[in-house]
């Protein structure tokens, strides 16, 4: 098998694609690789090709129209991105850029939709993708609209740090996201964010390391968010 085919393998999508089949979507592709903090493509350029990160971190970020940074999400290894241009032949609805050095493949938006025409499994992979997509959204969209910054900050901490603790009570957040970062995912300032998580930290919730944070108990974080829920 070759080498670019196993780095297909990373990716979610693929995963599961007999060999020869990966394979030849792996020799259709183009591949580069990314500095940290390359700009791959900007919110509201034009349709292009579909992109399938299999090495390293890339951020998605939106634009507001005065200019203010919304983060959208952070991506791993295995993920795929600049889909939804592809599919419906609209502008990128966000702007993708390298956290980490990355080895990004990326296939034309036609080759892209002849190989889900070949491959039924991956189009279904891709809906369940969008549709796993449409329940995040949704619970955001309730969190900004329900939610005061305090919880909002509850809510990101324990979505960055779920499923990576030492143990079920606990949970961490690595490498330990700026001020800045977490305000920009959460529509708020870094002053608000940097209050809340001295109180955190005060009351022994929240451990801050130099490379991490670390959350203690990930239970009583999620019973802090569901009280401030509505019913």
């Amino acid at each position: 098998m070759s080498e670019r085919s196993e780095q297909l393998k990373n990716v979610d999508l693929f995963a599961e694609l007999p060999d020869d089949r990966r394979a030849w979507v792996a020799d259709r592709c183009n591949w580069r690789t990314y500095e940290p903090d390359s700009m791959i493509f900007s919110q509201g350029d034009g349709p292009g090709d579909v992109y399938f990160l299999t090495q390293g971190t890339v951020r998605a970020s939106i634009y507001s129209a005065s200019g203010k940074n919304v983060i959208f999400q952070d991506m791993q290894a295995g993920c795929v991105f600049g889909e939804i241009s592809a599919l419906d032949d609209g502008p990128r609805s966000a702007s993708i850029e390298s956290r980490t050095q990355c080895l990004v493949a990326s296939l034309p938006a036609g080759a892209f939709a002849d190989v889900l025409r070949q491959e039924p499994d991956l189009a279904l992979q891709l809906l369940r993708k969008f549709s796993g997509e449409m329940r995040r959204l949704s619970e955001r969209v309730v969190e900004f609209s329900t939610l005061s910054v305090r919880h909002r900050v509850h809510a990101e901490l324990y979505r960055l740090a779920a499923g990576n603790g030492d143990g079920e009570a606990d949970g961490r957040i690595k490498p330990t996201p700026s001020l800045s970062d977490i305000a920009d995912r959460i529509s708020t300032h870094r002053e608000a964010v940097s209050r809340e998580l001295s109180r955190l930290t005060k009351n022994g919730l929240v451990i801050r390391k130099r490379d991490s944070l670390h959350i203690t108990d990930m239970g009583r974080l999620e019973e802090l968010i569901r009280e401030a829920s509505p019913d």
